[in-house]
């Protein structure tokens, strides 16, 4: 892939099912590779996941690939307990492809953005360890369950407390990226589902605690309610 470029300011990741090409389609016709925002360079990715013996999707994804060269697939099935290992494998891709970019914000396919807004929030935003999105506090202890399906602790894992930022749209200067791959290695247990608050955890070990924005993420719990002009991501909370 060359979607980024020394020019780069901000790499988006966009994560979509492997068989959401309308999705994508709908990303593509309204945000260009390249594409200017308040004097700022964007790019975009697609990661996905699926497993190397689902061979019709693989060979699906890589057509697609052909076509627009923005496709990521992280080689698993695509689970929503493995939802965590698809967000590190897109982190490791940026580690090693995307050394210039200066920020990537990580969103799910379900949300809308605002990129003007999104721009003009990193404009002010510390250049460096710069965590940034809404900010919650997450609960662990023995045997919790994500949406009452995955089992995203243990039986034996230890009650705390972890502040984290919203996987549904979050942004991280790039300088702290190379801290969630290398944490990665030394952690014992890898939350499956909770990808927010697993790399919370992480980067709480090295002093890099979550940025609060406040209307980076925009949570719209009916149809006819308004949002501020100022959000940056919007997320149906219906779909939680």
């Amino acid at each position: 892939h060359s979607i980024c470029s020394n020019s780069t300011y901000l790499l988006l990741m966009i994560f979509t099912m492997h068989d959401a090409l309308d999705v994508r389609q709908m990303y593509r016709k309204y945000i260009k590779q390249g594409m200017i925002v308040n004097g700022k360079q964007i790019n975009y990715v697609f990661p996905v996941s699926a497993d190397s013996s689902q061979v019709d999707i693989i060979n699906s994804l890589k057509e697609e690939d052909a076509l627009y060269k923005d496709i990521l697939v992280s080689n698993h099935l695509n689970t929503q307990a493995n939802w965590t290992i698809t967000v590190l494998d897109s982190y490791m891709w940026v580690r090693d492809y995307c050394k210039e970019t200066q920020f990537v914000s990580k969103m799910d396919g379900d949300t809308w953005v605002h990129l003007g807004n999104l721009i003009q929030v990193l404009k002010d935003a510390p250049k460096k360890r710069c965590y940034i999105g809404r900010t919650a506090t997450q609960k662990l202890g023995p045997s919790r369950y994500y949406k009452n399906t995955v089992r995203y602790t243990p039986n034996d894992y230890p009650s705390r407390m972890i502040r984290f930022n919203y996987g549904a749209g979050n942004a991280l200067s790039r300088d702290i990226i190379p801290f969630i791959n290398i944490g990665t290695l030394y952690t014992d247990y890898v939350f499956p589902a909770l990808e927010d608050v697993y790399i919370a955890s992480i980067l709480s070990l090295a002093g890099i605690y979550p940025v609060t924005a406040g209307n980076f993420l925009v949570f719209k719990s009916f149809p006819n309610s308004t949002v501020s002009s100022r959000a940056v991501f919007i997320h149906e909370s219906t779909l939680e």
